[in-house]
């Protein structure tokens, strides 16, 4: 499950940036930076959970 979810994640990503970039070159500058929220989301997102698993293991009992 875990591997499916990192394809898709991969995919959602690379068309985001592929579609920010076909923009860049067509000329349509607000409609490419229009795509950059919704990576900045993603990474908040990512950055978030890995840290939070990060601090859950850190506090984990169980380890020591």
């Amino acid at each position: 499950m875990k591997m499916i979810a990192a394809w898709i994640q991969v995919i959602l990503v690379l068309l985001i940036v592929g579609y920010g970039t076909w923009q860049l070159f067509q000329g349509n500058f607000a409609q490419s930076f229009a795509t950059l929220p919704f990576l900045f989301v993603y990474y908040v997102f990512v950055v978030v959970r890995l840290r939070r698993k990060q601090y859950d293991t850190m506090d984990d009992p169980e380890d020591n």
